[in-house]
Formats: C-alpha cells, structure tokens, sequence
C-alpha cells in the first residue's frame, strides 16, 4: 500500500486531476464504473480536484501516516464490538486485508458488501442499514440523539 500511498502524494503536488481520475477507477467498484457515464465521470474528477483546492498538505499528511504508521500490533488490544465492512471490488484495500483486519480484533464482524472502497457513496443505503442492522443485533439504541448499550 505504501507505493499506492507515494504515488498518490506525487499526483497530488503535479496533477490534481490526474489523481481524482484514478482515484475514481480504484475507488469504485465494476459496477458503479459501467453505470457511469463520461460526463458524469468528468464532473466527479473536475470535484474531486477542485476539494483538493487547500487540501494538499492535510492530503499528503493523511497518506503520509498512512505509509509510517503500524498499528497492527494494537489491534488486538480492541476491546470494543467492532465491525469491519469489506467492499467486495476494494482495489484500494483489498479483501484480504479487511479479513486479516478482522481475525487481528477480538469480537470483530466482518460483513462483505459488493462494492469498492467508495461504498458509502456508491451505494449509501446498503452501507447504512448494514452499520444500523449491526448496532440492533449489538442492542444498542439510539433515543432523543443519545446512543447507549
């Protein structure tokens, strides 16, 4: 992931729109890619690189950490019911890492869901009911803005 990372700092000091196109193919997944259009694949590109505007340095930050920071041996020090959700197409973090993820943190579910890494914005519903569907089956309630367990 670390090339990902270097390649994506690169784009992003010499070719914003560059990096939004290929972020585009590697965060969506097939199915959201064929639905698309040209037009609409434009203006998410032109978007995209236009919220990179002042973004750079926290862009590069965020990749930065990505590459020097391990916490693989903290994981399983996670005491809290957590669940991970893999996007089926992930070409950004691939399923078998979202698999290695969850066997690393006890009381960890792994749910699969078709999709790419951009899964909350390809298919927002299915991300949500799955988050919702998980805190029920966990009983955890939400009230007057309040959530509690």
């Amino acid at each position: 992931m670390a090339f990902q990372m270097d390649l994506w700092i690169r784009l992003v000091r010499v070719d914003r729109e560059l990096l939004a196109r290929l972020l585009q193919v590697t965060a969506m997944g097939d199915d959201t890619l064929r639905a698309r259009d040209l037009a609409d694949f434009e203006q998410a590109a032109a978007g995209f690189a236009a919220l990179m505007d002042g973004a750079e340095a926290g862009f590069v930050r965020q990749a930065r950490a990505d590459i020097d920071i391990d916490i693989t041996a903290l994981l399983p020090k996670i005491t809290a019911p957590t669940l991970i959700i893999s996007s089926a197409h992930d070409r950004i973090v691939p399923p078998h890492h979202q698999r290695e993820l969850a066997a690393s943190i006890p009381r960890a579910d792994l749910v699969s869901l078709p999709g790419g890494h951009g899964l909350p914005f390809e298919n927002p519903d299915l991300f949500v009911s799955t988050i919702v569907d998980h805190l029920v089956a966990d009983g955890v309630t939400a009230s007057a803005g309040h959530v509690s367990a």
